[in-house]
């Protein structure tokens, strides 16, 4: 039977950065088949946030960056919504790639959270694995 052991990737930076925002663009966690094909949990979509009112708005890297310096939790990421200072569509989706790194399922999963990703991550790896090997 294949052992499932994810690999932590992108270590979660505290509780309070749960968010997809703080992890835009990674690879935060994969599980490798003894095939070579890999699963792995990644950040996708878009970022732009106004951090305050009429000022400046971020763009992708620079929004986590600046969430970074101002100190924020997801706590105040959800602030910046309710205010509508934020437009941001991402998530963690659950993808496969094969031997070669080509990805051959894309979205076998959608998760809101990095702890969501992971638990997501150990439930779907057992399912591709029978699905493997039909």
């Amino acid at each position: 039977m294949q052992n499932f052991e994810v690999e932590i990737l992108k270590e979660k930076f505290s509780e309070d950065k749960n968010d997809p925002l703080w992890y835009y663009g990674e690879d935060i966690a994969r599980i490798q088949f003894v095939n070579g094909k890999k699963l792995y949990a990644e950040s996708r979509g878009e970022l732009q946030v106004q951090f305050e009112e009429n000022g400046t708005r971020f763009k992708g890297d620079n929004v986590v960056t600046e969430a970074c310096n101002l100190n924020l939790t997801d706590k105040d990421i959800e602030l910046l919504c309710e205010n509508d200072l934020v437009i941001f569509n991402n998530w963690f989706a659950i993808v496969m790639v094969d031997i070669n790194g080509e990805c051959c399922s894309d979205d076998l999963g959608i998760a809101g959270s990095y702890d969501e990703a992971i638990e997501m991550l150990k439930e779907i790896a057992p399912e591709e694995f029978k699905e493997m090997y039909k």
